[in-house]
């Protein structure tokens, strides 16, 4: 039986985290609660990681 945390779940928290941060320093954190896109424009982010410092990807959505 093994013990502890699955690498994989330690890289995809690491993954989350990156893109968190990416979101918090291009704001988008501070004005989530105001509108649907800028909410969905943290998620985006979050959940593109460290795509957003490797290739200077920077999702924004909008919503309809």
């Amino acid at each position: 039986m093994r013990r502890g945390v699955p690498i994989i779940v330690v890289l995809l928290l690491i993954w989350l985290a990156i893109g968190f941060t990416f979101a918090y320093n291009r704001g988008y954190v501070r004005s989530a609660g105001k509108t649907c896109s800028a909410s969905a424009s943290v998620v985006k982010t979050t959940l593109y990681g460290a795509l957003n410092f490797v290739s200077g990807v920077n999702p924004k959505a909008k919503c309809t």
